[in-house]
């Protein structure tokens, strides 16, 4: 049993436990219903602390300082992501933050909000149709894992992001990128990102390769003007500058 100031977001159904669970979509599930739950509760002063992980589906737990302003203000919550009650003034996006957090749930899975032993589904409208995703421009180095086709697209891994993805090209920064295939580059790009944040498409703006250091340099001019010199394994005694 939970204990009455325990306030928790859980996520139940198929892919629901702490070693399979999409960590962004239970980050961003809890994060959007908590903050429009003490949006509701704030002239009550409302609070929350604390953040572990319960096992028993898979969900986020925290103490919450006024247990039966956050099962009020939980109740209002979730008339609010069903549609039944309109969103006060300031609350229409953190509602919608709401309802964007739970269509991006997989299939089978659902949502609910517990409060002590109080509990109850997080559901959205049967007719929600989240807004498009905003564009957004950026550069990041990405390292070109494939780009080609008749329609160019770019295949790029970048650290900043959770996989690899995919950019429509144009034929000019197709060939800049073929020519930094299998290496690294700054790339500049506008993408459209899904309800977990992952890059699920846009285009490659350009391409800047990386200057090369000095060493790589070396050995790339050695090899282009004096590669004969790579299979003698005794440069000096060539030369004739042994002294023996």
């Amino acid at each position: 049993m939970a204990r009455d100031d325990e306030f928790q977001v859980e996520i139940a159904g198929p892919g629901a436990s702490p070693d399979t669970v999409d960590t962004l979509r239970l980050l961003r599930l809890g994060l959007a219903f908590t903050e429009l739950v003490r949006r509701l509760g704030a002239e009550n002063g409302l609070a929350f602390t604390g953040l572990s992980v319960v096992e028993k589906c898979v969900s986020l737990s925290c103490a919450v300082n006024q247990p039966q302003a956050a099962k009020a203000a939980s109740a209002r919550a979730l008339r609010l992501v069903s549609g039944n009650e309109d969103p006060p003034h300031g609350a229409e996006t953190a509602t919608d933050e709401v309802r964007g957090a739970i269509i991006a749930l997989s299939p089978g899975q659902v949502a609910r909000v517990l409060v002590g032993p109080w509990a109850a589904q997080i559901s959205v409208p049967p007719d929600f149709e989240p807004h498009p995703p905003p564009w957004e421009r950026t550069e990041q180095r990405v390292h070109v894992v494939r780009v080609g086709g008749k329609r160019p697209i770019a295949r790029l891994r970048s650290d900043s992001e959770d996989g690899e993805f995919s950019l429509r090209a144009t034929p000019e920064m197709a060939q800049k990128l073929g020519q930094v295939l299998y290496r690294d580059a700054d790339v500049e790009m506008e993408v459209v990102r899904d309800a977990s944040g992952r890059i699920e498409g846009g285009r490659v703006l350009d391409v800047h390769p990386l200057e090369e250091d000095s060493d790589t340099a070396w050995r790339s001019w050695f090899r282009d003007n004096l590669g004969e010199w790579d299979t003698v394994d005794d440069i000096e005694g060539e030369l004739g500058r042994r002294s023996d």
